[in-house]
C-alpha cells in the first residue's frame, strides 16, 4: 500500500513493536525513508484506519511545511475528525466524471 503526500510517495509497512520516545505505539511515520509503519498487531479495521489516517495527517502537515502544527495533540484531533468525516460521507465521489449530456467534467465530488 502506498500513498502520495505532496510530491512524495509513502509506503505502508507492518512491523513488530514500534517504539517512539520510549513508549510503544501503533504507528510511526519516517519522513526520511518515506515510510509509514503500522504495528502488525493492529488487527481490527477501525484501529488500522484510525492509525493510518493519524500517520497520514502527520505526513500531510510535514510535507506542506506546517511543522508547528505537527503535534500529537493537533494530529489526534484532525485525524479523528477526518476519520469520522470519511465514515459519515462515504458516498461522496471526488473522481472527475463527464456529464454524458453536456460532456462537461465535474471538478468536485457530489453526494450520489
Amino acid at each position: 500500500m502506498e500513498f502520495r503526500i505532496g510530491n512524495m510517495f509513502y509506503k505502508v509497512v507492518y512491523e513488530e513493536k514500534l517504539i517512539l520516545n520510549g513508549q510503544q505505539c501503533l504507528g510511526l511515520i519516517d519522513y526520511d525513508s518515506h515510510t509509514i509503519k503500522i504495528d502488525e498487531k493492529v488487527q481490527d479495521s477501525q484501529n488500522f484506519k484510525l492509525t493510518l489516517i493519524h500517520e497520514l495527517t502527520h505526513g500531510l502537515l510535514y510535507e506542506n511545511g506546517l511543522h508547528d502544527l505537527n503535534t500529537e495533540e493537533n494530529v489526534d484531533a484532525i485525524s479523528k475528525a477526518l476519520y469520522q468525516f470519511c465514515i459519515d460521507n462515504m458516498n461522496i465521489d471526488f473522481a472527475e466524471e463527464e456529464d454524458p449530456e453536456t460532456e462537461d467534467k465535474n471538478k468536485v465530488g457530489f453526494v450520489k
